[in-house]
């Protein structure tokens, strides 16, 4: 993943697809962009409900096309790059997620997240 590479949102906030701007500190050595914290530029959201008002946010990447390694050895490997949507404080905004969260999310400790998700691969 690049910068200006379209991102699906996976959780129930009015926006449905982000643009990459910037990507923040993601480790070099071993390449792992899972669980990297992004700028991006909203490009399609739907209109009902307007509780974001940016149009600049700050997004974590919770799935990616590419494939990437685990720590014990086995790869993972989604069908769109997925993303989170996160508010100033970098928390999580919205109160549900749509979709299946990597387990590298509770070893990175992020409860936000944890709490409202159903389903880990």
């Amino acid at each position: 993943m690049n910068k200006n590479s379209i991102l699906n949102v996976i959780d129930n906030s009015d926006i449905k697809k982000i643009k990459c701007i910037h990507i923040y500190k993601h480790h070099k050595k071993n390449k792992r962009l899972l669980l990297t914290n992004i700028l991006g530029s909203v490009k399609k959201r739907i209109f009902e409900k307007n509780t974001i008002t940016s149009k600049l946010n700050k997004a974590l990447i919770v799935g990616l096309k590419k494939k990437t390694r685990r720590l014990s050895g086995e790869y993972i490997k989604f069908y769109s790059n997925n993303v989170l949507i996160l508010n100033d404080k970098n928390k999580f905004f919205s109160t549900k997620i749509k979709g299946i969260l990597p387990k590298e999310v509770i070893l990175d400790n992020k409860i936000d997240i944890i709490k409202k998700s159903k389903y880990f691969f």
